[in-house]
Order: structure tokens, then C-alpha cells, then sequence
């Protein structure tokens, strides 16, 4: 039964609760309130400022699910270097030495070996437990609470004084102690800090070797049978204050021999004091990796009293290159050493860290061991270890089989019972399994409220824990209660700036954010940053999140200046106080990457997520989860540059090794699937497209349902590539689909349906429902302008497309007004030459000229594509838009020359860039064919109309929209030659199509009927 120690362990099972609630939150919510950083979601985020197509039309909004772990930096999943052996290792050119770590006294610079006495006895100079027993009481260890330090300071140096040896001399020298030496008997190494008291290490050990732990861990290989229990007398453990001579200049021979130490011992026992000291340390680093080189099973990690807020820290930041040693030059001899033998610090803490959660995990007993507290935090610290490390499977695995074990022996209301339910759920909620979180929050919750009262700190902890789920579920009427119901109990109990208030401050500020609700959530925002600053000071470490939080509110909400500000703020005091290779300070390098993304500075971003990237893969690994969120996020720049190629060359390889590594179906890989078919939807490959968004929406209907958030985004894609196909029923379907359900779970106003809003008039538009197409954008407009401001981004995205559907009903005086308000309101707000200008200005250029004000078209393109060359480059798709534009422009004022000179190099180009059968090339092939057409060169316009018209019929389908607009410019050159009979055949394809698919009133089916007309007139069938 859980009898010993169980207030402790009480008190230990609440804190790792809230560690892992603030692990699981960050896996849903863009924001770590206290150690890590919030990503920027991958992929187009909703609402963008859209790109136009040739013919000036703003593009669909591309909504894609946002990230897990949205940047909360974890370690790499598997060490992917090898182990070398032990003799590969050890460099004689770079002896490390290991000296008493004595503030104040002088490090020598050179070592002479300490006479007669051979440095190999250092792997045989482990002391028994017997005798330490007798030698703590004996100086009074525990009544001075002397630390290792001190101990070695005080003791064991003034006793060694006079011989100027290692202590365990004098015991060897002394036949009645001889004995108490192992000289050749197994023995075990321990790694532990000498800033703790040494009674606390002492009696960690000591647990570890109690009889009864000794017959849990000493199982054979099969788990079976038991090695025999070693007494006291016959228990050797190796300190190093003991093993090694501790008086300079004699240790160099000693620490000579350290390594053979480690390689001796049948293992290695890091002590953890409660902050997780070793693991900031050098010595206790270097020492567990070598112990993990020599075989698995070799390091076990001793954690009983961890606090696990300090360990999911430690773990996170730990790194070799910034350990602590007290005297430089060991840590200077350390280094060298690693990077002689693994070529790279990073390569060694990816190995540490792996090796830490080894060494956890095999300090777990086999299932069926007698439970006792020290087996449950074992258990808690393994499970803690894999969730950090971002092996879930197996973190689920030790937390269902903690929960069954407490369930039994203390009931299923006994407060750790309720504790282990909440552990268990959010690991389940971290693997998208937010069902059965739900389940077990509500089962955790009803029980807390029960037992322990609705105000009880853990009853809260419970309610934030199923506000997050629910959060997560869409279901954010009754997640926010939630929050707001922790929220007050909170400032009530503890005060409105207590560090619990403030995690529940962030929290529901998020919440509201991913609602839309920006001005409440950026009021508690402020009122998080000012009260961190007031309290811990600007440039503290945990007030960066709170600066890098609000920053990223300010950029959703398009206040790209100010977000810009904060994130260069928060960079300078990451790479001032964390370092500039330290996770978090990547993070707030890929944010400030991202918000220069949204001003159009591309070149500025794709050099700080390069940055990122190649930082994160040096230190966090190549496949970590936050080193592939650094592969998406330059993948979404590079696309947004028209650098197709390279985009889905990144989007590949992080959806390779996400499906590797966290399964087909994790919403992180579901998110790269969605990332890598919007950009084949860029290059025009549609069917690959189509494939990846509908493995996508099935595999989310299966993990979240039909009528989830996390779903709803894939609905949305699938539906606009289908747009793109013509196949517009079936788009139309999906975003009624959409919108019904979006507007049910999120809200009518939410930001999210406000883009399905806007999707669906978009299909509707090009099926020509334009009252349908107006009404809607109406209605997304009011909204936006209510909840945003008339001049957001997002407003004028909607602003756009309304002027354009007013543009296709002739409505030339308000659509000219609107686009002129749209880009009156981009220059104010995004500047003259931000490329989310550049659309309004190509849309009124297209408006006029549709007006025949061909000379004030005319200058608006040639101002663009002058601003798009200098921003883009004079080879990005979006200028070469504005060059196809521009010649359309020119050719129908009747300058042919400048006309085709312009269309010669869009094609060109376009088929360099996209290659020579996307539809944006196609189009070029077209537009330079219907000017040559116009200069009567039929020939050379029939070769390309043909090749527009096969290359269609061959990519796009034979009944595509575009096919058949093709279809239609090929039966007119036909006809200007007088081939009339292939005329007619052609045209009458086109209408049989366009009135089976977009009705006979269709205005494109309208035009095939006049030309089909047209033809048979010509031909002298007037009958038909």
C-alpha cells in the first residue's frame, strides 16, 4: 500500500499534474506560458491577404489546421548517431581532469602523477554502504547538513592532508578497513551534485539499494527470477570525493582513470535532487554519456524527490555546450574531448537526452511488481521523460499502468488516483485522443469537486485540463465558462498577479484569441506582460513568453509594426539571457520570420527561417518536432516567392519523417499533408492535390469526427481544389458542408467561418450565382469590418472580392469604388509596395481597363509590376501576372509589338518556373495566341491554341472549365481561316459541356450558343 511518504508524493504528483497540463495545453494552443514559445501555425493562415489570378480575381483563402507542440521545443525522438566504442572515445591528447570544485582556490595549469600510487586503483576505489553509514554518523554529515562540497572541503581533505592521497588509501592502508574498498568487486558509479547535501544523495541511494528494491530491479533478463539482495557490507558505490585524490597537483593521474571507472562499474546511478542540479552540470553529463555508450541498461536515472517543473525545464534547455562547471578548464578539457570524439556538442546531447529517458524508463520495474511510492515516481519520471521527448505511446503506457495500480490500492477517488486520471489524459490529449481526455478530465473533475471542494488547487488544475480539451474539441462556449470559472476562484484565493493566475490569464487569452475575440484577449494579453514585468522585470526569462504572446496577437490581428517591435524586443533579451541557439529564442526567431512574412519582407524572412532551421537541426536534430515546424515554415515562405520546387521539396521531407515518427495519422502529420498538396495545387497538379486533402479529411473525420475544428480545415481545402478541377457541385457541397458546421461549433462570427463564408461565394461566383456570391460577401464584409476594423487585411481580402463580383454584374461604379477603397486602405495600412498591395492595384487596373480607361490602366500596371520586380523579382508568379496584365492592356489599345513582347516573356518564364503544362502557363500560351490571332498570324495562333487546348484536355480533364474555354479560342482562330466544319465541332463539345455542367443560362454557356450560332450562320444553316 502507499503508506510511506505520502504527503510527499502527493504533493509530487501535483506539481508533475501542472507540468503536464501546461505540456498538453502548448500542444493545442499556440502559447507555453512559462518555458517554451509559441510557433507560428503552418502552412496559409486564415484570412490572408489573397494573390490574384491572371484575370485580376483574388484567390480562395487556404485554411489549414494549425500545429501541435506549435513551438514548445522537444528533444529529438532517437539518437541518429552512432555509438562508438569506448577505446574511440578516450583521447590521451585531451585528458579531462576532475579536481575538487572549491570556489576560490587556483587552477593548476600543469599535473605531476602522485608517486608510487597507479592511477588504475581509482576503478577499484568504491566504498560500501556499510561504511559510509558509519563514516556520516562518525563526522555528523547529517547534523552539520554539510553538501558534497563541503564535505570534501572539511572533512575528507583535512583527514588526507598529511599523505596528500585519495581517502580510500587510508582505508586500503588500514587492514580494519580494507574491507569497506571493493579492490575488484562489482560496484556501481554514482553521477550526482556537489551543491546538495550529501545526506540527501546518501539516502537516495540507499532506497535504491533497500532490499526490497533490490529484489525489483535485480531481475534477470527474462524478468523471472531474482538476483540474490546484497547486504550493506557487500553494496560498493563509487563517489568520486572518495575515489580521487582531491589535493592539486596530484589528481591528474586519477582522473586519468575515470573513464575506466565508468566502465567498470556495473552501472551508473544519476542522483537527481529535487531542481534536476546534475543535469546543468558538466561532470555529471559527461559521466552519464559515457555510461550510456558502454551498453544500454547501464545509466538509471534516481528521481524520488524531483520537482517536475524544474526537471521539464532542465530537460528541455539542457545542453552540453552550456553545462556549468566551477572551474573552466575542466569544462574547456570536456568539450574538447566530445567534439574529438563525437565531432559535435549536439551530437552528444541528442545522445544524453536519449540516454535520459533510457535510463528512466529502465529504472521502471516489469508489471506485477508490488506498487510502493518509490516505483510510482519512477514511473512518473519515466512517463514525464518519454512526453517531453515526444514518445507518447510509451508515456501513455506507464501512465495507464500507474492509474491502474493506484485505482486499486487506494480506490478510484483517492486524490492520487484523480491525479494519475489527469496525467493519463493529457497524454492522450497530446496525441489528439481528445475523446477520451474528455472522458477522463469530466470523470477527474466531478471527483475533485466531490472530495476536495470546487476551490481545492487541484480541482482547478482539473478545470483548466477539460477546458483545454474542450477548447480543442470546438467547443469553446463551454471551455471558456471553464477558464473564467478557474480564472476568478484563482485571483480570488491567491491574487490577481500570483504565477497560477497568470497561467490561467494566458490561457483563456488564447482561448478567446482562437475565437476571434482580439480585443479581450489582447487586454488580458497586456495584463499578463505587465504583470510579469512589474514582478519578475522585463528582461527575465519567463517574461519573454508573455512579450512573444501579445506580439502574436498584434500580427494576427495585422498590426504588423507593433508585432514586429515586440518579437525584436524578445529576441534581443532570448539571445541576451537564453543564447542565441536556444530553443526559445529560436522560436521567437521564426515568429519575427513570420511577421516580415506578412509585411512582404521575404528575403529578411527566408533568411531567419534558414537561421532557425539550421540552429534546430544542429541542436535539436533533424527530425524534431520543432526543427520540422522551422522545415514548414521556410517551405511557406519559399511558396509564397513562387520557389515551388523548393517548397514541396521541404513539405515532402517533413511529412516523411513526421509519418515516421509520429504516425500516418498525428494532426502534425496531417498538417503537412494539407501543406504539401496546397503547394502541388500551386504547380497545377490538381490530381495529386485532390488526393493528399481527401487522405487528409478522412483520417480527421476518423480521429476527431466529422464536425470538429480539426476537421473542418480539410473540408475547406478539398472543396477549393475541387473549385480549381471545375468541378464546382461537388466544391459547392463540401463548403456548404463547412459552413454549416463551422458556423455550429464555432460560432457565424468566427474568423474561421468567415473564410468558409467567403469560399462558398467564391464557387457560387464562378457558377455564376452572383446574388448568391454578393450576398455572402456582403455578410462576411459586415462582419469583419464590425469585429476587425474597416482597414484590417483580413477586411480588405473581403473588400476585393466583393468589388470583383460586382465587376462580373456590370456594376463597374461600385466595384471601382470599392477597389480603390481596398487600395487606398493597403497603402495606409501595408505600404505602397507590400505585395498584399500589389493585388488592389491590379484589380482596379483590371476594372478600368474592363471601363476602357486603357491610359489609367496602363500606368496602375506598369506601377505594379515595376513594385512587383523590385519586391518579388521579376520571375515570381504574381509578377508575371501583372506582365500578362499589362500586355492584355497594351494589346487592346492596339500595340501589338509591346504587347507581344511582354506575353513572350510571361511564357517564357512561366514555363521555366512552373514548366510547360501548368494552367498558368497554359494561359500565357493562350493570351500570346489570341494576340497573334489578333494580328491576323493564324497559324502560328492555331499551333499555340492547340497546344493550350490538348495540354488542358490532357491535365485539367476534357470537361474542366478551362478545357473548354480553350476549346472555344481554338474554334476561333478555326473559323477566321474558314475551317468551319472543326469549328462547329468544337463549339458545339463546349455548349453540350457547359450546359450539362453549368446550366444553360450560364453566361460561358451563353457564349458557346452565340458562337455556335455564329458558325452555322456562316455556313448558311440557318434551320438548325
Amino acid at each position: 500500500m502507499l503508506t510511506k511518504s505520502g504527503e510527499v508524493f502527493r504533493a509530487y504528483c501535483r506539481k508533475l499534474l501542472l507540468v503536464l497540463f501546461k505540456l498538453a495545453f502548448s500542444l493545442v494552443y499556440p502559447v507555453v506560458c512559462w518555458y517554451g514559445l509559441p510557433g507560428r501555425a503552418e502552412g496559409a493562415t486564415v484570412g490572408q491577404a489573397p494573390n490574384t489570378s491572371n484575370d485580376g480575381r483574388a484567390k480562395n483563402d487556404v485554411s489549414q489546421p494549425s500545429p501541435s507542440a506549435s513551438l514548445h521545443l522537444q528533444p529529438v525522438p532517437k539518437s541518429v548517431f552512432p555509438e562508438a566504442p569506448l577505446s574511440s572515445r578516450r583521447h590521451p591528447s585531451s585528458v579531462i581532469h576532475r579536481r575538487l570544485e572549491v570556489p576560490g582556490q587556483v587552477a593548476c595549469t600543469s599535473y605531476t602523477s602522485c608517486g608510487g600510487r597507479n592511477p588504475d586503483h581509482v576503478s577499484r576505489a568504491a566504498v560500501s554502504l556499510a561504511w559510509l553509514r558509519q563514516f556520516v554518523a562518525k563526522h555528523r554529515v547529517a547534523e552539520r547538513n554539510l553538501t558534497t562540497e563541503e564535505l570534501t572541503k572539511q572533512v575528507v581533505m583535512p583527514l588526507t592532508k598529511d599523505r596528500q592521497c585519495r581517502f580510500t588509501q587510508l582505508l586500503l592502508d588500514d587492514p580494519d578497513q580494507a574491507q569497506y574498498v571493493s579492490r575488484g568487486r562489482p560496484f556501481y558509479f554514482i553521477s550526482h551534485a556537489w551543491s546538495r547535501p550529501f545526506m540527501e544523495t546518501l539516502a537516495m541511494v540507499e532506497c535504491h539499494f533497500a532490499p526490497d528494491n533490490q529484489e525489483i530491479w535485480r531481475r534477470s533478463a527474462d524478468g523471472q527470477q531474482a538476483l540474490p539482495v546484497l547486504d550493506a557490507a557487500n553494496v560498493f558505490v563509487w563517489f568520486d570525493m572518495f575515489a580521487i585524490n582531491q589535493h592539486r597537483p596530484l589528481q591528474s593521474g586519477d582522473l586519468d582513470a575515470l573513464g575506466q571507472a565508468v566502465e567498470d562499474a556495473e552501472g551508473t546511478l544519476m542522483v537527481l535532487d529535487r531542481a534536476g542540479t546534475p543535469l546543468k552540470r558538466i561532470w555529471c553529463l559527461y559521466e552519464a554519456w559515457q555510461s550510456s555508450m558502454i551498453g544500454p541498461g547501464k545509466l538509471r536515472i534516481l528521481s524520488y524527490g524531483i520537482d517536475f517543473e524544474d526537471l521539464e525545464e532542465v530537460f528541455i534547455n539542457l545542453d552540453v555546450g552550456t553545462a556549468e562547471a566551477r572551474i573552466r578548464e575542466d569544462k574547456e578539457n570536456i568539450l574538447r574531448d566530445i567534439i574529438d570524439a563525437k565531432g559535435s556538442l549536439n551530437n552528444m546531447t541528442h545522445e544524453l537526452k536519449n540516454a535520459l529517458v533510457s535510463g528512466a524508463v529502465a529504472q521502471v520495474p516489469g508489471v506485477g511488481t508490488p506498487w510502493t511510492h518509490e516505483i510510482g515516481m519512477a514511473i512518473n519520471t519515466a512517463a514525464s521523460l518519454c512526453n517531453l521527448y515526444g514518445k507518447y505511446d510509451q508515456a501513455e503506457q506507464l501512465h495507464r499502468r500507474a492509474l491502474e495500480s493506484i485505482e486499486r490500492i487506494l480506490g478510484p477517488e483517492h486524490p492520487e488516483t484523480l491525479s494519475s486520471i489527469n496525467f493519463l489524459a493529457n497524454v492522450l490529449h497530446a496525441q489528439g485522443k481528445s475523446d477520451q481526455a474528455e472522458q477522463l478530465h469530466c470523470r477527474a473533475l466531478e471527483a475533485s469537486e466531490r472530495i476536495l471542494g470546487p476551490e481545492h488547487p487541484d480541482t482547478l488544475v482539473s478545470v483548466s485540463n477539460l477546458a483545454s480539451v474542450l477548447h480543442a474539441q470546438g467547443k469553446s462556449d463551454q471551455a471558456e465558462q471553464l477558464f473564467r470559472r478557474a480564472l476568478q476562484v484563482r485571483e480570488r484565493i491567491s491574487g490577481r498577479e500570483h504565477p497560477g493566475t497568470l497561467v490561467i490569464v494566458s490561457h483563456l487569452a488564447d482561448m478567446l484569441q482562437k475565437q476571434g475575440k482580439y480585443d479581450q484577449a489582447e487586454q488580458l494579453r497586456r495584463r499578463d506582460l505587465e504583470a510579469r514585468e512589474r514582478i519578475l522585470g522585463p528582461g527575465h526569462h519567463r517574461t519573454l513568453p508573455s512579450v512573444n504572446n501579445l506580439a502574436y496577437l498584434l500580427d494576427v490581428q495585422g498590426k504588423y509594426h507593433q508585432a514586429a517591435q515586440l518579437y525584436c524586443r524578445a529576441l534581443e533579451a532570448g539571445e541576451r539571457i537564453l543564447g542565441p541557439e536556444h530553443p526559445d529564442t529560436l522560436v521567437i526567431i521564426s515568429n519575427l520570420a513570420n511577421v516580415l512574412q506578412h509585411q512582404g519582407k521575404y528575403d529578411q524572412a527566408e533568411q531567419l527561417h534558414r537561421r532557425a532551421l539550421e540552429a534546430g537541426e544542429r541542436i535539436l536534430g533533424p527530425e524534431h518536432p520543432g526543427t520540422l515546424v522551422s522545415v514548414s515554415n521556410l517551405a511557406s515562405v519559399l511558396h509564397d516567392q513562387g520557389k515551388y520546387d523548393q517548397a514541396e521539396q521541404l513539405h515532402r521531407r517533413a511529412l516523411e519523417a513526421r509519418e515516421r515518427i509520429l504516425g500516418p495519422e498525428h494532426p502534425d502529420t496531417l498538417v503537412s499533408v494539407s501543406n504539401l498538396a496546397t503547394v502541388l495545387q500551386a504547380q497545377g497538379k490538381y490530381e495529386q492535390a485532390a488526393q493528399l486533402h481527401r487522405r487528409a479529411l478522412e483520417a480527421g473525420e476518423r480521429i476527431f469526427g466529422a464536425i470538429h475544428p480539426g476537421t473542418l480545415p480539410s473540408v475547406n481545402n478539398l472543396a477549393n481544389v475541387l473549385q480549381a478541377q471545375g468541378k464546382y457541385d461537388q466544391a459547392e457541397q463540401l463548403h456548404r458542408r463547412a459552413l454549416e458546421a463551422s458556423a455550429r461549433i464555432l460560432g457565424p462570427e468566427h474568423p474561421n467561418t468567415l473564410v468558409i463564408v467567403s469560399n462558398l461565394a467564391n464557387v457560387l461566383q464562378d457558377q455564376a450565382k452572383y446574388d448568391q456570391a454578393e450576398q455572402l460577401h456582403h455578410r462576411a464584409l459586415k462582419v469583419r469590418e464590425r469585429i476587425l476594423g474597416r482597414e484590417h487585411p483580413d477586411t480588405l481580402v473581403i473588400v476585393n472580392k466583393l468589388a470583383y463580383v460586382l465587376q462580373a454584374q456590370s456594376k463597374h461604379n461600385q466595384a471601382e469604388q470599392l477597389y480603390r477603397r481596398a487600395l487606398e486602405a493597403s497603402k495606409r495600412i501595408l505600404g505602397p509596395e507590400h505585395p498584399g498591395t500589389l493585388p488592389s492595384v491590379n484589380n482596379l487596373a483590371c476594372m478600368l481597363k474592363a471601363q476602357g480607361k486603357y491610359d489609367q490602366a496602363e500606368q496602375l500596371h506598369r506601377r505594379a509590376l515595376e513594385a512587383s520586380e523590385r519586391i518579388l523579382g521579376p520571375e515570381h508568379p504574381s509578377t508575371l501576372v501583372i506582365v500578362s496584365n499589362l500586355a492584355n492592356v497594351l494589346q487592346a489599345q492596339g500595340k501589338y509589338d509591346q504587347a507581344e513582347q511582354l506575353h513572350r516573356r510571361a511564357l517564357e518564364a512561366s514555363e521555366c518556373i512552373l514548366g510547360r503544362e501548368h494552367p498558368e502557363t497554359l494561359l500565357s500560351v493562350s493570351h500570346l495566341a489570341s494576340l497573334l490571332q489578333a494580328q491576323g498570324k493564324y497559324d502560328q495562333a492555331e499551333q499555340l491554341h492547340r497546344r493550350d487546348f490538348e495540354a488542358s484536355e490532357r491535365i485539367l480533364g476534357p470537361e474542366h472549365p478551362d478545357t473548354l474555354a480553350s476549346a472555344s479560342h481554338l474554334a476561333s482562330v478555326l473559323q477566321a481561316q474558314g475551317k468551319y466544319h472543326q469549328a462547329e465541332q468544337l463549339y458545339c463539345r463546349a455548349l453540350e459541356v457547359r450546359e450539362r455542367i453549368l446550366g444553360p443560362e450560364h453566361p460561358d454557356t451563353l457564349a458557346s450558343a452565340n458562337n455556335l450560332a455564329t458558325v452555322l450562320q456562316v455556313q448558311g444553316k440557318f434551320n438548325l
